[in-house]
């Protein structure tokens, strides 16, 4: 059974790079697959907070934009804090 916090990101994640609730992105990443993790929700794009982060929890994010899978997890806001609230 995946862990909870992954099954918050899958019920968010309705697609990408829309201004749909549920639609998630990569941030201030130096190429379209590395960034923070934003889900917009009523109106407003929030970060996912990176705390725990692991390689699971990238892939279902990377599997959900559309990439084949994670290769690394950074945590510790490694492209920077997000300027929105923190969602997840």
């Amino acid at each position: 059974m995946a862990p909870p916090r992954l099954f918050w990101v899958w019920l968010l994640v309705a697609g990408t790079q829309g201004v749909n609730d549920g639609d998630m992105r990569l941030a201030d990443g130096g190429a379209t697959n590395q960034g923070r993790v934003e889900i917009f929700y009523r109106g407003q794009w929030g970060t996912v907070c990176d705390n725990l982060w692991d390689l699971t929890d990238a892939s279902v994010v990377c599997r959900a934009l559309g990439f084949e899978n994670a290769t690394q997890a950074l945590g510790r806001a490694a492209f920077g804090q997000g300027s929105g609230p923190i969602m997840l």
